[in-house]
């Protein structure tokens, strides 16, 4: 497993968008695209945009959603796939979303081994 430092944050500000950068990497577009896509969402269910229910809104409509229980390092894959994980620290009590691709992690700080994806994403195919 590989850390890649990414910031997609326009000023590169050290800040909590952790969702934000993972989407705007994921899905090609600029950070702030990712931040009016989520922000649409926490319009429509009157919460603030970084919520757990905003993002859960977020993934359900745009990717498939799987179960998982295994530290980040064990993550398996499939070579040229984009990932979205959703990983927990057995001392947090938040979440955080990374993108992950053929080994990869990218983020903006590298992260300790206790790290475990419980939940992963794979974008939505979308119809022509």
């Amino acid at each position: 497993m590989e850390y890649v430092n990414y910031n997609a944050n326009p000023y590169f500000n050290e800040t909590s968008d952790c969702t934000i950068r993972a989407i705007s990497k994921c899905e090609n577009i600029s950070w702030e695209q990712a931040y009016r896509n989520l922000f649409k969402i926490s319009l429509k269910l009157k919460e603030v945009f970084c919520s757990y229910k905003v993002l859960k809104l977020y993934l359900k409509e745009n990717y498939d959603a799987f179960s998982a229980d295994i530290l980040l390092k064990d993550f398996s894959f499939d070579v040229g796939k984009k990932y979205l994980l959703l990983l927990k620290n057995n001392k947090e009590i938040d979440c955080h979303l990374v993108f992950f691709e053929d080994g990869k992690y990218y983020d903006k700080s590298e992260l300790n081994k206790k790290w475990k994806v419980f939940e992963y994403f794979v974008l939505k195919q979308r119809e022509q």
